[in-house]
């Protein structure tokens, strides 16, 4: 009975060590970390699910208690990331979902950054097209880009108006 505690405590061991590593290069959410500590337990143990499973609760619980893994920061530092990219709302939320990012804390955090949404709409339609449509159909075009990127509806419409404002066109 030693022997085994004396084994799950190397994995523990083992897993946290890892997980360290990982964090030091990026934030990872805990659904994301788990997934890539699993598969570096399970190819070192996979005589027991059990133990790696146990190991893996063990490693999340101190690493959240430390304070080194935080689904918040993650979320934070993966949307300014992919804000400052050109990405928009819809997109964030969707990639912050598959990252195991909760609706609750992804519309929190995605609150935050509106206006920095609200002017990387304006640099993206720039980088991407730089001037306005010259017919409705280039114009549907152009939304059905920014609406790939993750921008709402709303966010395009208010773009294209304040475009129109400037250069006093109509479309």
């Amino acid at each position: 009975m030693n022997l085994q505690t004396s084994a799950s405590s190397e994995l523990v061991a083992y897993a946290y060590n890892s997980a360290l590593g990982l964090l030091a290069r990026r934030e990872h959410s805990v659904k994301e970390l788990r997934a890539k500590l699993k598969t570096k337990l399970t190819s070192k143990n996979s005589s027991d699910p059990t133990a790696v499973s146990l190991a893996l609760d063990s490693v999340e619980e101190k690493l959240v208690e430390d304070g080194y893994l935080s689904d918040e920061r993650f979320a934070e530092v993966y949307a300014r990331a992919r804000i400052r990219k050109g990405f928009g709302t819809e997109r964030l939320r969707m990639e912050l979902k598959e990252k195991g990012i909760g609706p609750g804390l992804a519309d929190d955090v995605l609150e935050r950054y509106t206006d920095a949404i609200s002017t990387e709409i304006l640099n993206t339609w720039r980088k991407k097209f730089g001037r306005l449509p010259a017919d409705f159909k280039e114009k549907g075009k152009q939304q059905q880009f920014l609406r790939y990127r993750g921008y709402r509806a709303e966010e395009i419409e208010c773009l294209f108006d304040s475009l129109v404002a400037q250069e006093h066109v109509d479309l």
